[in-house]
């Protein structure tokens, strides 16, 4: 997956790769541990460990989630039921290329799916439910705030595919943090939502970006 990741107005590449596990925790000798690379300017970040790998993680996007410039990596999570993505933000300190994991910090929204810590939301879906996320650009004036990322999900009503309940998070991004901005729940189309509705007709990319296998990737 190919992004400016510091903004040196420069290609990098953003990849995935799996190797066999020879530590315990979660995972049994052999099994595969995955870890993300980023190689920017020439130089590569260290390999970081992703959690929560057991259906297999890849590259998945090269959004600028922060509105900053330059790219973040999204990284997807295979599930039984479609995908999950994670999200990595990609840093330069002292002339080295790092990578670390995007988290929601304390509180967060408890009880909802901006529990803190990593950044992990449902993007795709199946019959009965849908799921994804949108950027926000920074706004201004009086209650100016910063990007926001939000996340979404949509499940049907009674069977009936005119009748939606739609659950809206937002969040506030500055830098790999998160603040959590709120959780709305609304049904549709009896009422309006607080934040704009996920966009319609945009699943071959997040933020803007091309997701991996789509035609623009």
């Amino acid at each position: 997956m190919s992004g400016d990741f510091l903004g040196h107005g420069s290609e990098g590449i953003a990849y995935v790769y799996a190797e066999p596990s020879d530590a315990g925790g979660c995972l049994s000798p052999g099994e595969p541990s995955y870890h993300a690379v980023v190689v920017a300017d020439e130089g590569a970040s260290m390999p970081l460990e992703l959690l929560d790998c057991i259906g297999g993680c890849a590259a998945y996007a090269a959004p600028d989630i922060d509105a900053d410039g330059t790219s973040e990596v999204a990284v997807s999570i295979a599930r039984a039921d479609g995908i999950s993505v994670t999200l990595l933000d990609v840093v330069e300190r002292g002339g080295r290329v790092e990578i670390e994991q995007m988290e929601i910090v304390p509180p967060g929204e408890p009880g909802t799916f901006l529990e803190p810590g990593p950044i992990r939301f449902a993007v795709g879906g199946t019959v009965g439910w849908t799921a994804g996320a949108y950027c926000l650009p920074p706004t201004t004036g009086h209650d100016a705030t910063g990007a926001r990322l939000v996340v979404w999900f949509a499940q049907m009503r009674d069977g009936n595919p005119d009748l939606w309940t739609v659950t809206i998070g937002s969040l506030i991004v500055d830098g790999g943090r998160l603040h959590a901005a709120g959780v709305g729940t609304y049904a549709v189309p009896e009422q309006e939502p607080a934040l704009p509705p996920p966009p319609p007709g945009r699943a071959g990319e997040l933020c803007g970006a091309p997701v991996a296998g789509s035609s623009g990737d």
